[in-house]
């Protein structure tokens, strides 16, 4: 049998979401049910932040849905499409990888500090990047608009001097009187 794989979203009281797929034909789940298999969330126990949220707020509170009956290419494309819905590949949404939404690991601009962060979106700008720009306009919905603000006075208040730094002469460009 085939069509013996069940895709299920768990959804914490936090709010955020992680998609997976099971299959229960397999010598693992040894004829055993999706229930007994989650085992009270400690089938995640490899997933650490999953696993500790879910044992902070409680199994019974995790709200459980499952796709059961696919085949293991439905089960692949419709985790990806969850994912994608949901958006649970991002931190503050889910547990989930990029790689589980069909995605590739985006550049880590968390952790740059505001001048380095303004001189990259100036570089990406200078450069006509527009890939990356795209990236990062999609990752600015989900921030509010306070932190966008934020971010772009930093971009404002930076941008002659980046622009300078980086060409070592002046523009004769909107970004240069920015």
């Amino acid at each position: 049998m085939t069509d013996n794989y069940t895709v299920y979203t768990h959804t914490l009281p936090n709010g955020k979401t992680y998609v997976g797929y099971l299959n229960l034909g397999s010598n693992y789940a040894n004829g055993k049910s999706f229930r007994e298999i989650m085992n009270g969330g400690r089938y995640h126990e490899n997933r650490t932040a999953l696993y500790n949220d879910i044992q902070a707020c409680g199994w019974e509170q995790v709200q459980t849905e499952t796709i059961p009956g696919l085949t293991k290419e439905q089960a692949v494309e419709k985790k990806k499409a969850l994912c994608l819905e949901y958006q649970s590949y991002l931190f503050d949404l889910g547990y989930n990888r990029y790689s589980d939404a069909g995605l590739s690991q985006p550049p880590k601009i968390n952790k740059t500090p505001k001048g380095k962060l303004a001189k990259k979106l100036i570089s990406i700008f200078l450069h006509g990047d527009f890939t990356i720009c795209e990236y990062l306009m999609q990752q600015l919905e989900s921030y509010s608009d306070e932190m966008i603000n934020k971010m772009f006075d930093t971009i404002k208040a930076e941008a002659g001097y980046i622009a300078l730094s980086l060409t070592r002469k002046k523009f004769d460009s909107p970004y240069s009187e920015v």
